[in-house]
């Protein structure tokens, strides 16, 4: 697993291989995660951004491949603290959205239902404060940010 990173505000991208993937082997990205922590959180919340290696050849949208929604299913489940994370100023939030639930086209864009978008939100904001009060963070700057990709959306 590899981390990129450039200037402020610009996201942090955690490269994730193919046999991570394959394997559902999470723990390697909340290892880069959690080493953010204390001195970096701050600094990091909300750029975030995930990037599978290993699937170019592939002509299938990432997003469709089996292994890939796994993967991700997985680590939304077992990591709380995404919402905190995840980059609010890019595609990651809706990205993440499709690989936890079942995707689906409505004018010629992929999204989810309502319902699935209810649920990525209930159980994302659940762990964000549980995430918080384990660090003690306040989770109102992150609220505001996945508020404003809410109304940009």
């Amino acid at each position: 697993m590899h981390v990129k990173s450039s200037i402020d505000l610009q996201p942090v991208i955690i490269q994730i291989p193919r046999p991570a993937i394959e394997n559902c082997y999470c723990l390697g990205v909340m290892e880069i995660l959690d080493s953010f922590i204390p001195h970096l959180i701050d600094h990091n919340r909300n750029r975030m951004e995930f990037e599978v290696l290993g699937y170019e050849e592939d002509p299938r949208e990432i997003y469709e491949i089996p292994e890939v929604r796994q993967f991700f299913q997985r680590f939304f489940q077992i990591y709380p603290g995404l919402f905190f994370w995840l980059n609010t100023r890019s595609h990651m939030m809706l990205l993440m959205a499709i690989y936890v639930f079942k995707p689906i086209r409505v004018d010629n864009n992929t999204t989810i239902s309502n319902t699935d978008f209810q649920k990525f939100l209930k159980e994302g904001f659940i762990g964000l404060n549980l995430f918080c009060k384990k660090y003690g963070l306040d989770p109102d700057p992150t609220n505001k940010a996945i508020k404003q990709w809410m109304i940009e959306r």
